[in-house]
């Protein structure tokens, strides 16, 4: 059963600098990356020798200016009268937590210094949408009406999208993906989630074999993609791509199986500029020649591949390698900032290397930096500050093109910055997960307690 780690198995966690038992010092890389020394009470804040690669043709990088009204887009939808549940008030909602205990948060977006958003469960229960406003230590309950599982039906899981203080979109789908939900339905609240609107039902091809939500994009309040995985098998990702133009009231299905966009390897994420470009990071399975993205300049309706350049101790062109793109982010108009993790067979022995890719000037040219070890997320907060975050944490000031690493951990975690200062972050270890938060840019973690508050 999973369950909140007692305080005081949480203290030694907390004492450690946030590391688990047994966290090592960080190891000797094959680049010059510097670490800080987390066993002194001193942040040493200097600046510190970068992880660099060998650079690829330079893009201008200059702050991008202030961005016009997005054009109307292609399509004219018509909005539905939202209904405050799917079900009219007939079928039972998901149960609300209980107000003073503890919460276990899965994942977290914050907004600022004070205000955020999350995703947790108590015990066994479903997923709920949570809201503080004090900093992650008291949370309130905002999920909205969606249907409780069935008896027999597996557990809920959410997956949501938090633009600001007020505006948020939440899919639900089973634990169990191969349950598929009757009638999946997108909702959306622009008030904190005091109240939420049900879009209409998602148009399913009647083929799913399973249900599983990748994720969400909106450049803006209006113009929304959702890619969602419905089956597998032989090196294919099957998928639904859908898109709204009115703020998630209606959802239009773009992509599906009958088409060929987007249903060879595997989809790992997608990310949208604005109304019409948009990128889907691929899985080529090691079954294809190097590392790719899928693109779209006409709202998603079709896509083509790019293929990234090779680094030198990379043969893209002779040896398949295992490679997948990752966690793309735009951190403006025309930046952005993608994973390439990779793995080698070289005399029957396996290698594995992690890349940061960034563009200025939406992937006509790319220059990346090669990390000592794997990376799972990036979190950007403005096109120039950021961090790649594994068990090792590193950060970055210049848009990407070096990183200096900060911190090793031994937990894996979810990380949400605000600033170049403070961030919280989900930590789990096994079957164990706790929110921390940083005061330093990562350098060091607290622990947080969070509980359901009594609003």
């Amino acid at each position: 059963m999973r369950h909140v780690i007692p305080i005081w198995t949480v203290l030694i966690f907390v004492l450690g600098g946030c590391n688990y038992p047994g966290d090592a010092p960080s190891p000797a890389g094959e680049s010059p990356v510097a670490v800080t020394d987390e066993s002194s009470p001193a942040v040493d804040l200097s600046p510190q020798p970068a992880v660099t690669g060998e650079l690829l043709p330079t893009p201008t990088w200059t702050q991008p200016p202030e961005e016009e009204s997005a054009p109307a887009g292609e399509a004219t939808v018509s909005a539905p009268t939202a209904s405050p549940s799917p079900d009219s008030g007939t079928a039972p909602h998901l149960r609300p937590l209980t107000s003073g205990d503890e919460v276990i948060l899965s994942r977290i977006a914050m907004i600022d210094h004070s205000t955020g958003w999350g995703i947790g469960h108590q015990s066994q229960s479903d997923d709920h949408i949570l809201y503080t406003r004090d900093g992650g230590q008291t949370w309130s309950d905002v999920t909205p009406p969606e249907p409780s599982p069935q008896q027999g039906e597996p557990r809920k899981v959410a997956w949501g999208y938090f633009a600001d203080a007020q505006n948020a979109w939440v899919i639900y789908a089973y634990a169990e993906w191969r349950v598929v939900p009757p009638s999946p339905r997108v909702w959306a609240t622009n008030d904190g989630g005091l109240s939420w609107q049900a879009s209409g039902e998602l148009d399913l091809t009647g083929q799913e074999e399973f249900f599983r939500p990748e994720g969400f994009s909106f450049p803006d309040l209006e113009h929304g993609w959702l890619l969602i995985h419905i089956g597998g098998g032989m090196h294919h990702d099957y998928s639904l791509l859908f898109r709204t133009s009115d703020g998630g009231g209606t959802w239009e299905r773009l992509v599906d199986p009958f088409k060929t966009s987007l249903q060879s390897l595997g989809n790992t994420g997608l990310a949208f500029a604005d109304e019409k470009v948009g990128w889907v990071t691929k899985d080529n399975m090691g079954v294809m020649f190097g590392a790719f993205w899928e693109h779209s300049e006409d709202g998603g309706r079709n896509w083509e591949s790019s293929f990234l350049p090779a680094p030198p101790e990379l043969d893209w062109m002779e040896e398949p390698n295992a490679c997948r793109t990752e966690d793309l982010h735009f951190t403006s108009a025309h930046t952005a900032a993608l994973i390439v993790n990779c793995r080698t067979f070289e005399e029957e022995e396996e290698r594995s290397l992690t890349y940061i890719y960034v563009t200025g000037d939406r992937g006509q040219n790319w220059q990346y930096a090669k990390l000592p070890s794997p990376v799972d997320e990036l979190d950007f907060i403005d096109y120039q500050t950021g961090w790649a975050t594994g068990r090792d944490i590193y950060t970055t000031t210049d848009g990407g093109l070096s990183w200096v690493k900060i911190k090793t951990v031994n937990w894996d975690g979810q990380f949400s910055f605000v600033d170049s200062q403070t961030g919280w972050a989900v930590a789990s270890n096994e079957e164990d997960a706790v929110l921390v938060k940083t005061e330093n840019g990562g350098r060091t973690w607290a622990l947080l307690e969070p509980v359901i508050s009594d609003e």
